[in-house]
């Protein structure tokens, strides 16, 4: 069993740490991934959703192997949702169409998180483009197609309590459990990608519906109903 530092043991684990902070630091954690393989342990937040985590999920949906098995229904919601994506490799991208139409493009580490990394063409100069895939080229980044998110008004209260309004690009993320839709997270950002750069903000999800459509419908029962 896991312990803590009195003695008592560890039923369960809320994991906040993502895994590729875990193996960064694999030499310090040995006696909890112990008791995760021996299943001594509850972890909430297990290392399975790495497969999802990482970004080259994107890329490997998009590969004929993967849609050898699929359904026809399912190659076309990968084909019409998913953005194409690719290693930012040698020989594996169009290099002179990622240069020449930058801001049909982004690239962002394949594993990291909080927009650490990530630079979108819209946000560069023509030479700043070229400087950043020339010096991420052959590293651990993905490069894939940018997808204009929808522009909304919305504000925030300054320091001196002032509401300041501004146009935002919405970034909606939707969280599944058991799968079933459980909840929204909404985020929104000034600029093409969510950073602290480009005032990226999380802001709270109000669902409307119309009056003949029951929450129970949309499985979100924890949710209101606005009339």
């Amino acid at each position: 069993y896991l312990r803590d530092e009195a003695g008592l043991i560890i039923d369960a684990i809320y994991r906040r740490a993502v895994t590729s902070e875990c193996m960064d630091r694999i030499s310090e954690i040995n006696d909890f991934i112990q008791a995760v393989l021996q299943k001594k342990v509850c972890l909430i937040g297990a290392f399975r959703t790495q497969v999802v985590h990482n970004k080259n999920i994107f890329r490997i949906l998009h590969l004929d192997k993967t849609k050898s098995f699929l359904t026809h229904d399912e190659i076309e919601f990968i084909n019409q949702h998913i953005p194409r994506t690719y290693e930012l490799k040698t020989g594996l991208f169009d290099y002179d169409d990622v240069i020449n139409n930058k801001d049909k493009w982004l690239i962002k580490p394949s594993d990291k998180y909080g927009s650490y990394g990530v630079e979108a063409g819209l946000n560069c100069s023509l030479d700043e483009w070229v400087q950043i895939i020339n010096d991420k080229i052959n590293t651990d980044y993905i490069l894939q197609e940018y997808c204009t998110p929808f522009k909304t008004q919305n504000f925030y209260y300054n320091d001196k309590n002032e509401p300041v309004y501004d146009m935002y690009n919405n970034m909606t993320g939707i969280f599944l459990y058991n799968g079933k839709v459980a909840g929204l997270y909404s985020r929104l950002m000034t600029g093409p990608v969510t950073t602290k750069q480009d005032e990226g903000r999380v802001a709270p999800t109000i669902l409307a519906c119309p009056s003949y459509m029951t929450i129970p419908e949309l499985e979100l029962p924890h949710l209101k109903k606005i009339l």
